[in-house]
């Protein structure tokens, strides 16, 4: 069988992590390539991914470790809004606040 080159490793690895199949034991193997995803949308991001880096204005807002870095307050800063976080499960959704 033929190895995958260094792109071909890393493009695999995104699929992997934007399908969901990447978990947080895979984001601790020290041969897993860094991923970056850059989006406004909670709900999109993947399992496995394990920080957060929250900007307004190009600046930093918040950044760490997802668990704790992520929560409502960080995000209201971020877009200027209030807004509701829930997680279920390895998913995250936000909304307006009522």
């Amino acid at each position: 069988m033929r190895e995958l080159s260094s792109a071909g490793r890393l493009a695999a690895w995104g699929s992997a992590a934007l399908s969901g199949m990447v978990s947080p034991d895979d984001a601790a193997d020290e041969d897993a390539p860094a991923l970056v995803l850059v989006t406004h949308h909670v709900e999109e991001i993947p399992p496995g991914f394990t920080h957060v880096l929250l900007l307004r204005g190009g600046r930093v807002v918040a950044a760490g470790p997802i668990a704790t870095t992520l929560t409502a307050g960080t995000l209201a800063e971020t877009f200027g809004i209030a807004l509701e976080l829930a997680r279920s499960g390895p998913r995250w959704s936000a909304r307006a606040a009522t």
